[in-house]
């Protein structure tokens, strides 16, 4: 629409439309300026978007907008932009895009069920919120909490009971510098997983459902964990990356540690890089030689495992040259360059 940043990558994916294979782009509908607000800290409260508030899916050969989640679906609290890329998953594996994650600068997260049998727009996808962490009793500030960034999708296997797991950090990315918010990684187990819940049983998850990940029993946690709140305003302004059950994921911090400033110099602030293991066997299997800082598993308290001055790249995957004398090595690790 008229006024709308985008900033959502062109995502391409195959599915169903009307019976046929067809090739698409699914997009964010984009960014309101009016998120940016007046002042140093931006809206107190959640801003309701005049632009962007939708998500898109587009015709890859002619550009045509074959669906948008607002027209299609008219949810009454789909008020806010979306900016960031969003996810989609083939979740049977049977070549077809069926799910669809997008997280929208209000704090919500947002599934959208596809359905390959679909004859048009109006039934092509049910969808609605499964986590929204705008404002929350917890930690009794009012917040108005963004999501600038992508859903980070995994499906968490070794363990007693499987999950979906969407890792996602908030953080005004309008505001890097405001300390007038505290945010939170979130680590949030869909509780709708593999199945399709339908229209109207999309369950909302808030962040009193979810257990702060250094606590006592955490590993029991049914919705998931929050890491946080951060000092000095910490807040993620990156995608997280998860890899054979370890989560990495920078945060930013608009003010550096004394130690690590430069005379003369202002200030760009510091980024801490984490690491969480969401299992025994994860932790096992990570490259952590001794004095290093280890992932940690729920129930640990939790420090950066290596900090940087100014704001970090995102987390990347990188696949250094196999071992030739061992087959059976893993060449997948994380990388922060």
């Amino acid at each position: 629409g008229v006024g709308t940043v985008l900033w959502s990558s062109l995502m391409p994916a195959l599915v169903k439309w009307q019976g046929n294979d067809k090739v698409v782009l699914f997009a964010g509908g984009g960014y309101d300026p009016d998120e940016d607000g007046t002042d140093l800290d931006g809206p107190t409260e959640r801003v309701t978007a005049d632009t962007g508030n939708t998500v898109y899916m587009l015709d890859a050969i002619t550009g045509d907008v074959l669906w948008d989640a607002q027209s299609a679906l008219s949810p009454t609290d789909m008020t806010s932009s979306f900016p960031a890329d969003v996810t989609p998953i083939d979740r049977n594996n049977n070549g077809y895009v069926d799910l669809l994650y997008a997280a929208d600068v209000g704090g919500r997260v947002w599934r959208f069920d596809i359905s390959e049998d679909a004859t048009g727009s109006s039934d092509f996808a049910a969808g609605g919120v499964i986590l929204d962490i705008n404002t929350s009793s917890t930690d009794g500030i009012s917040g108005n909490r963004h999501f600038y960034t992508s859903p980070d999708v995994s499906y968490i296997t070794n363990t007693t009971n499987p999950y979906v797991l969407v890792s996602i950090g908030s953080g005004n990315r309008a505001h890097p510098r405001t300390t007038a918010t505290e945010d939170y990684q979130i680590l949030l187990k869909d509780i709708h997983s593999t199945g399709v819940p339908g229209a109207g049983n999309y369950t909302t998850v808030t962040l009193d459902d979810l257990v702060n990940w250094s606590s006592e029993n955490a590993d029991e946690s049914v919705y998931g964990w929050y890491l946080g709140p951060g000092q000095n305003g910490e807040k993620a302004l990156s995608t997280s990356v998860t890899l054979s059950g370890i989560v990495t994921f920078n945060t930013y911090l608009p003010e550096a540690d004394e130690e690590d400033q430069l005379q003369c110099s202002g200030s760009t602030g510091q980024s801490n890089i984490y690491q969480l293991a969401l299992t025994e066997d994860a932790l096992a299997q990570a490259s952590c030689d001794e004095g290093d800082t280890c992932p940690m598993l729920p129930g640990e308290s939790v420090e950066p495992v290596q900090t940087v001055a100014g704001l970090a790249p995102d987390p990347t995957i990188t696949l250094p040259p196999a071992d030739p004398d061992d087959a059976a090595a893993t060449c997948a690790v994380l990388s922060v360059s």
